[in-house]
């Protein structure tokens, strides 16, 4: 212990030198403190060890880092200073999270927020930091109460500065923390108006979507916020007779791919959301209206038929939701629907957190099965369990599991079941004892007495107590593996060692049920990377080649080598033609782009403008031509050998630069009659060698200069609507690509602030429109956006939400909506814009012409070359195959 508190202390000395001598010694400092900084990480990232992090607080090395975040210039700190902070704050026991409070934590953590740097995860550790410290009092402290820290966060402007961040970050882990530490600081209490709907909307989205980081968090977050009855209702806002209707829609293997995880994700998405709300919930009326739904009788239903492959543990985690925190009247109504058998079925997967939900309901609904009636000679339930063969796979799930929570409840489980009975298998009767006595150590009250109380029920004698050995528990939770289980000559090893008789392979005498050899081996789950599927075969290699020493060495009967192996392989078929997302229908072609701006503009109106245009345009045209007469005889001598089509070409230069020196005059109405003229040439018209030289002779940076730097009150139409001819009709993409410059989007961006000529922001967001289109013509490859990243760091991608929001004309948000979509090609779409977008489209399309459906269609499927998108789009009942 002294080692490795000295450790520690000799981590904090280094971490406590001052940032003093020259600038090379002070750079050396730096690079030490952040050696040990990494250490740190490596020492307690994903790792559960309360003693060790309790040491590091011991020997101030919590003090220290807080120092270097409060005082170091923000530059100097990098991702390795703040990953060792959360690191510490998880995972681990909420009351070694509770030793880490100090009085400046809040103060200090909120300052690295305000870096501004490269390395973005500064900030994401610090929201993660104070996430995580919330949540200790968030989860210990009395659940009707407001957060204890409300008034000191609330003090720093800490909900303020967290909105803002949620409001304007780009990467969804800052968006997320930012609001997942917003949820808790109102744990119980009203959230303000201005950001109830932002926030708990935002946070419900995030458990739609599938295999999230998070949903841990964000179902801790919800059941906060619904402690209070006006956030509640914002949560709650669904009918349980539709969930039930999508509940009972069992998937089958029949459907497409995206079919059968579109409702599976459905499914999930249901669960999930009800047990958030119910998580340590006393709520009578709440469960009652579930099982009046008909859930209850669903979910049976899925734990007895369902697919293993296709069974999430959202399906078994709503279950234990329900029965925890309610009273007997609710679990009457719950043993009433006979799930035992089903739940029986349940622990057999070889999912864990599957097995450790279902575990908890068997053992809670077994604890009223026991208090309901505490005068009873025997169990009531035991018949029911006995004869589905459930007290064997209870007492398979001893061996099969290191995690904690199943080894309890599993142990409960088997002491509810004996009471006043006679446990004969002593191995059974051993390691019940083993767990029951090690969690009457525990920190949580109710676990030790509910432990205590079990010891009490089995009616152990004394000297069993005095000779169970703790020990031997220890040693299985640290060296077993998850999904494994000891094989037979093990356990009848274990049983002669400890002087049983040779029949003690039987479970009780009175279940008259017997281990089954050939289950013994039991098939752990593989994890597909996504990113690297050609990585499963090699995972099947390694899982066969584990099952071919484990039949070598213990000779297990019945044991096929080659049904393992092909039991993997569809395993691994199934999972990755799951979520495998699709293949577009679609090909490579581009939306129709006839849906133009003109198709918005009321017929009388623009009818009387083209006139006065073309009055315009004529009158330019001879004013040019009169001007290049001038210019061409000045050069004659010099051109005599061109032929006919340099001269062509060289006369259309000379005019366009003519009117690039009309657009750089400084005179505005010298400047919007060469629009005008412009807009003449190409309005609708197809020159792309014309539009090739306009780029070369200047016209197009001069015209994003107009838009960049002019006073926006003195342009009008005239001046925009040529930038959206000269980029349509275009039929070669490679012209549009050629266009792109680092100051267009924000030139095009400025645009939308005009507050006279509505159609100066429809010029400037179709013209964007057909900038992006060449960066997501290609559907065949789930490629992103390559302008993606220029338009999120000029603030683009809000601004273009922004004009969809809050403009009213249908053109301004018709192509806000086009452009949403192909900036997020093959990119998850931030959850908030996403709903609003899709709300939008799916009411405009039967609206839409043939080329403005094709239009729509085309955006739509760019948004779907990601998974989270496309489930979205589903759900939202728009069907994106082309018409």
């Amino acid at each position: 212990m002294n080692k490795i508190l000295a450790n520690f202390s000799s981590i904090n000395e280094v971490l406590q030198r001052p940032l003093d001598g020259t600038q090379k010694q002070i750079n050396e400092v730096i690079k030490k403190q952040e050696n040990v900084c990494i250490k740190l990480n490596e020492m307690f990232k994903d790792k559960e060890d309360d003693e060790g992090r309790q040491f590091a607080n011991q020997a101030g090395i919590v003090d220290s880092l807080l120092k270097i975040y409060s005082t170091y210039d923000l530059n100097l700190i990098n991702h390795s200073f703040t990953s060792a902070f959360v690191s510490i704050t998880q995972p681990c026991s909420v009351d070694t999270r509770e030793q880490l409070f100090r009085d400046n934590i809040y103060t200090t953590l909120f300052r690295l927020l305000k870096y501004k740097g490269q390395d973005k995860h500064v900030v994401i550790d610090a929201l993660m930091s104070i996430f995580y410290i919330l949540s200790a009092l968030a989860i210990k402290s009395k659940q009707l109460e407001t957060h204890p820290h409300f008034e000191m966060v609330n003090k720093q402007q800490g909900v303020l500065k967290l909105y803002r961040l949620f409001l304007e970050s780009r990467d969804n882990e800052s968006k997320d923390y930012s609001a997942f530490c917003i949820g808790l600081i109102y744990r119980s209490k009203e959230i303000d108006y201005s950001m109830r709907e932002d926030i708990i909307e935002y946070v419900k989205s995030r458990i739609s979507i599938p295999l999230y980081y998070a949903k841990d968090q964000v179902k801790l977050v919800l059941s906060c916020l619904a402690r209070n009855q006006v956030n509640y209702a914002q949560i709650f806002k669904f009918n349980l007779a539709d969930y039930q209707a999508e509940m009972i829609k069992i998937t089958d293997r029949s459907d497409s791919s995206f079919d059968l995880s579109y409702q599976l994700y459905k499914q999930i998405y249901i669960c999930d959301i009800l047990s958030a709300i119910l998580q340590d919930r006393y709520d009578e009326d709440l469960r009652q209206r579930i099982i009046d739904s008909g859930i209850i009788d669903s979910l049976r239903t899925m734990y007895t038929k369902r697919d293993p492959d296709l069974f999430s543990c959202s399906f078994t985690e709503l279950l234990a939701k329900l029965v925890d925190y309610s009273s007997d009247n609710i679990k009457q109504q719950i043993v009433s629907k006979k799930l035992y058998p089903s739940l029986v079925r349940v622990i057999e997967l070889t999912n864990e957190d599957v097995t450790e939900f279902a575990i908890q309901s068997i053992s809670i609904l077994l604890k009223y099965g026991n208090d309901v009636d505490p005068l009873a000679e025997f169990h009531p339930h035991f018949e029911q369990l006995r004869s589905c063969k459930g007290i064997t796979k209870i007492f398979e799930l001893l061996y099969r599991y290191s995690n904690k929570i199943i080894l309890r409840c599993a142990a409960l489980s088997i002491g509810y079941l004996y009471k006043r009975r006679e446990i004969e298998n002593q191995i059974m009767k051993q390691k019940v004892v083993d767990i029951l006595l090690i969690n009457q150590k525990h920190l949580d009250e109710r676990i030790k007495n509910e432990s205590t109380k079990v010891l009490e029920i089995l009616q152990l004698e004394p000297v069993i107590l005095a000779s169970s050995s703790s020990a031997l528990l220890s040693d299985s939770l640290s060296n077993s593996k998850p999904n494994q289980i000891r094989s037979i000559e093990q356990i009848k090893g274990q049983q002669k060692q400890e002087g049983t008789n040779n029949q003690t392979n039987k479970i009780n005498d009175d279940s008259e049920e017997e281990i089954d050899a050939n289950k013994v081996v039991f098939m752990s789950q593989i994890e597909i990377d996504f990113k690297h599927p050609e990585k499963a075969q090699k995972q099947i290699d390694e899982k066969v080649k584990y099952y071919e020493q484990q039949i070598k060495d213990q000779k297990i009967k019945g044991a096929n080598i080659e049904k393992i192996r092909k039991s993997l392989e569809d395993q691994v078929k199934k999972v990755q033609d799951t979520f495998k997302g699709y293949k577009s229908d679609s090909e490579s072609e581009s939306g129709s782009e006839d849906d133009q701006s003109d198709d918005y503009v009321d017929l009388q109106q623009q009818q009387q403008i083209e006139i006065k245009n073309q009055e315009i345009a004529q009158r330019m045209n001879g004013e040019y031509e009169q001007r290049y007469q001038i210019v061409e005889q000045q050069n004659r001598d010099k051109n005599k050998i061109l032929n006919q089509q340099l001269q062509r070409i060289s006369k259309r230069v000379c005019i366009f630069k003519l009117i690039n020196d009309d657009l750089r005059s400084q005179t505005l109405s010298k400047q919007e009659n060469a629009c005008i003229y412009l807009n003449s040439l190409f309005n609708k018209k197809e020159d792309e060698e014309g539009r090739n030289l306009l780029d070369q002779t200047g016209v197009i940076d001069t015209l994003l200069n107009i838009y960049d730097t002019c006073d926006l009150s003195s342009i009008n139409r005239n001046f925009t609507q040529i930038f959206n001819s000269i980029t349509h009709p275009s039929p070669n993409l490679n012209f549009r690509k050629q266009l792109f410059r680092e100051n267009i989007y924000p030139s095009l961006l400025r645009l939308f602030e005009h507050k006279e000529d509505q159609f100066v922001a429809v010029d400037g967001i179709v013209s964007i429109f057909h900038i992006l289109l060449p960066g997501a013509s290609d559907l065949k490859q789930p490629k992103t956006h390559p302008h993606f990243e220029v338009l999120r760091e000029c603030g683009g991608i809000q601004k273009i939400f922004n004009l969809f929001r809050e403009r009213k004309d249908k053109a301004s948000k018709d192509f806000a909506c086009f452009c949403i979509g192909m900036i997020f090609k093959a990119r998850e779409l931030e959850c908030q814009i996403r709903r609003e977008v899709l709300i939008y489209m799916k009411a405009r399309l039967d609206r839409y012409d043939q080329g403005q459906q094709s239009t729509a269609f085309h955006a739509l499927n760019c948004l779907a070359l990601n998974p989270s998108n496309r489930y979205e789009i589903k759900r939202e009942g728009i069907n994106i195959s082309k018409p």
